[in-house]
């Protein structure tokens, strides 16, 4: 039969136990302030006066090269594992002191070889890393849009894409987007075909990244031939 004290001492506990399970943890507040372009994006040069070039850059992923350091990862590491392990057996051996006795040695394992292949390949593995997941810088001047090592002219363009879409008649629109896993594939609407570009986005801010762009581009001031053969309605029609 339980007892009044230890009934009391098993409230205790109970209680104790719900009020630290209710009470809420405590952090620091932190302000958050409002982003004044997406997350990721940079602007290095804005349109100010005469200076008629805005440029920003992305982080970007080069089209199914992206994945070949995640491939090779492991790869690389079975061969510095293998490799270094060979490498390290040192056999036993006679050698020579310095008073001319023979010495002998026995052999041993020692991990150097190991540890040093396996810092060789980490650092190509970053180096191809760098390589594939650049920063694209895109500038936008008066007459055209260089987007990396792409150069557009401004009076064909329409603006940045995440793909297109296709309707026959009475029918319902057929969207197609160029997807790779987490990445999504930018697209410049560009003539009357558009243009696939090789670099792609995180797909959750491509959205945002593609709004931002073109709303730049739609701000920038172009220059006066092109400005004026838009106007007199010679702008070629984009899809």
């Amino acid at each position: 039969m339980m007892t009044n004290t230890e009934t009391n001492t098993s409230s205790a506990k109970t209680v104790g136990l719900e009020t630290i399970s209710n009470t809420p943890l405590s952090f620091d507040k932190v302000d958050v302030k409002p982003r004044e372009m997406p997350n990721g994006a940079k602007i290095h040069a804005a349109q100010n006066g005469s200076d008629e070039t805005i440029e920003v850059s992305l982080p970007t992923h080069i089209r199914t090269w992206w994945i070949l350091p995640y491939v090779l990862a492991p790869f690389l590491l079975y061969i510095a594992i293998v490799l270094g392990g060979i490498w390290g057996i040192v056999e036993d051996s006679w050698t020579q002191d310095n008073f001319g006795r023979s010495v002998y040695n026995e052999a041993y394992f020692t991990f150097q070889p190991m540890i040093t292949l396996i810092i060789v390949f980490s650092g190509l593995l970053f180096l191809l890393y760098w390589l594939l997941n650049p920063r694209t810088r895109i500038i936008i001047t008066s007459e055209v849009i260089t987007i990396g090592r792409y150069c557009f002219d401004r009076k064909h363009t329409g603006g940045m894409r995440l793909g297109y879409s296709v309707q026959c008649d009475g029918e319902t629109p057929l969207m197609f987007k160029n997807r790779q896993m987490v990445f999504a594939g930018l697209r410049m609407s560009y003539g009357p075909w558009g243009e696939d570009l090789p670099y792609m986005v995180n797909k959750y801010h491509g959205a945002e990244y593609v709004m931002w762009l073109n709303g730049l581009i739609a701000n920038a001031k172009m220059s006066d031939i092109i400005d004026e053969t838009v106007q007199r309605g010679h702008r070629e029609q984009l899809f």
